[in-house]
């Protein structure tokens, strides 16, 4: 028998719920683009939009070895490279026993020897070594990733690229990640969409040689698919209502319907598959157990600190409070996390619908554009100061557009504002 948090799993690969949305052909157009003679892939879409989970899956269907490295752990070319060897296991310093000379002068060796790779390679000329005579040898980077990829086949999985802020770093590791292409290594490198960037732009000698794979936004009827398989793995049945509050409460991630798909079952008392020889299980859940479900998720997220910092404002003594018909006056902070909450699953807020929101919600007196405005840049201070380098909000201060990149932020902001009881749910958030 499966556990539910096995069957709906939003931390790992999912094994029993994967959903490969046929219709876009992403798994045909990546499995495509790594069994070319330039196996580089740069695979773009919304943070949490199932990027990794893409690549996870075809490297399992295709019987490859998955070598995950994450941007946050890179400091330099070499740092990245050294990641890759530690995932391979290749030892920091080897040796080689010397048993002849060729004629040449080149040692020829018994032991085990770097091989030639074409990137920057040189043999030493005219060198005699006695016999018995050993040499140790440290890593060589690149050369000898390319010289491990000959005795077995991997992808390469550059994560969380938008991690690495220096732009002179990433143009680095890019031109490098061209040298293993070349070298018919599969590499894919995950891009958040709204940072703009693929490995073409950062190498553009890879121009028509690499793949760009956009994964976007998942639509509900897509989300809903997930709860199709999990159904059939638990044998229980959910509700329609249910599956349709769900989708549109899970901003367009399918991490986040993981979860609230672990979380209903729970609250409907499903802790594991049932006995699949007998009728599915109705999910024993009503309307009234919506916000327990939307809770239980809401408290495997973690970003909770960021919400609470975002809702506490930046304090100075200009801060002016309004009536919004609430049990008490409040400042701009909460009336504007109060109208991205009343707003759909969007991701994106223009300027001008969260000041129509702002000055809908309050009764007389209402915050200006400019006291908005400065709403919009301080949350995104907050969140860079709370989680630095995530981006998880961006204020365009030119389109007049507010990003909230990362679903889960969003879902929780949602979940802590979406009605007037908010006040009570901050004491204990």
């Amino acid at each position: 028998m499966a556990d539910v948090e096995k069957v709906f799993d939003a931390g790992g690969f999912p094994e029993y719920t994967y959903v490969d949305r046929e219709r876009r052909r992403l798994e045909e157009r990546l499995e495509k683009a790594l069994d070319s003679s330039t196996p580089g892939v740069s695979v773009i879409g919304p943070s949490k939009s199932g990027k990794t989970v893409l690549i996870q899956n075809v490297a399992w269907e295709q019987e490859l070895n998955l070598i995950q490295i994450r941007g946050p752990n890179i400091d330099s070319v070499k740092g990245f490279w050294n990641a890759v060897l530690d995932e391979l296991d290749v030892p920091d310093d080897f040796e080689e026993h010397v048993t002849e000379s060729t004629e040449s002068g080149t040692a020829t060796t018994g032991g085990v020897r770097p091989q030639g790779t074409g990137v920057e390679h040189t043999e030493d000329k005219r060198e005699t070594k006695a016999g018995g005579q050993t040499r140790t040898y440290s890593r060589d980077g690149l050369r000898d990733v390319i010289d491990h990829k000959r005795s077995g086949e991997i992808i390469l999985l550059l994560d969380d690229f938008h991690y690495i802020e220096e732009r002179e770093l990433k143009k680095s590791i890019a031109q490098s990640i061209k040298g293993a292409i070349e070298e018919e290594i599969r590499v894919c490198v995950a891009f958040v969409t709204h940072r703009g960037e693929t490995l073409q732009q950062l190498c553009p000698d890879l121009d028509s040689r690499v793949m760009t794979i956009r994964c976007e936004q998942w639509s509900e009827e897509e989300l809903k698919e997930i709860i199709d398989r999990g159904e059939s793995e638990l044998n229980v049945n959910f509700p329609d209502w249910l599956k349709e509050r769900l989708a549109a409460n899970a901003i367009g991630s399918p991490m986040v319907m993981q979860r609230l798909c672990a979380a209903a079952c729970r609250e409907g008392g499903i802790e594991q598959s049932q006995d699949d020889s007998s009728t599915p299980v109705k999910l024993d859940v009503d309307r009234d157990d919506f916000d327990e479900i939307i809770g239980e998720a809401a408290d495997w997220m973690g970003k909770r600190g960021v919400v609470r910092k975002m809702a506490g404002g930046i304090h100075d003594s200009g801060r002016v409070e309004y009536d919004y018909g609430g049990n008490q006056k409040n400042d701009t902070y909460i009336l504007g996390l109060r109208a991205i909450a009343s707003g759909s699953s969007t991701r994106s807020f223009r300027f001008q619908d969260l000041k129509q929101r702002i000055q809908e919600d309050c009764v007389g007196d209402h915050p200006n554009a400019t006291q908005i405005e400065n709403f919009c840049d301080q949350i995104e201070n907050i969140a860079e100061e709370e989680r630095p380098g995530e981006n998880l909000v961006e204020w365009d201060t030119d389109e007049k557009m507010l990003l909230i990149s990362d679903p889960e932020l969003l879902f929780l902001i949602r979940y802590l504002m979406r009605d007037d009881d908010f006040e009570e749910r901050l004491l204990f958030f």
